[in-house]
């Protein structure tokens, strides 16, 4: 009697027969929405509904750093108000004023899909970004924090 050589197992669709890839749930047990890999076992969990929800949080730390660095000029003592005048609080107020308009746009971009305001966002994080690099020896290394968070924001989709 000859020996065969038959390979015991699950038949796989093309009728071979031997190991098969593992299946996946499929129908109502599958996840939902997009999925990101978590873990060492790589298990997956649903990523949030509205992506766009990010910038929100980085604009208010951008904010809330714009804020500090206006009362700070005005609480220190001595005050950079009393040493150089009202006329620093131009300087200290920009930062906060671009990250208001920063905001806006992106909301426009996000919600109503208003043409070329992604582009103008872009354009005040940049000019946020050369206030910062050109102050840097004076008040640019305290906008700097605010500019890089208006810079992620924008990049965030």
């Amino acid at each position: 009697m000859m020996p065969t050589d038959h390979v015991s197992g699950p038949t796989a669709p093309n009728g071979a027969t031997g190991p098969t890839a593992p299946t996946f749930p499929s129908g109502p047990t599958a996840p939902s929405g997009p999925t990101a890999p978590t873990g060492v076992l790589g298990a997956h969990a649903t990523l949030p509904a509205h992506p766009s929800r990010a910038p929100v949080w980085l604009l208010a730390a951008a904010a809330a750093c714009s804020v500090g660095l206006i009362a700070a000029g005005l609480l220190l003592s001595p005050s950079l108000v009393e040493v150089n005048g009202e006329k620093v609080l131009v300087p200290l107020a920009m930062p906060l004023m671009v990250v208001v308009m920063v905001s806006g746009l992106l909301w426009f971009r996000a919600r109503r899909h208003v043409p070329g305001a992604g582009v103008a966002a872009w354009s005040l994080s940049v000019l946020l970004d050369l206030l910062a690099l050109a102050g840097i020896l004076t008040i640019g290394i305290f906008v700097l924090p605010v500019a890089v968070l208006v810079t992620v924001a924008c990049a965030v989709k």
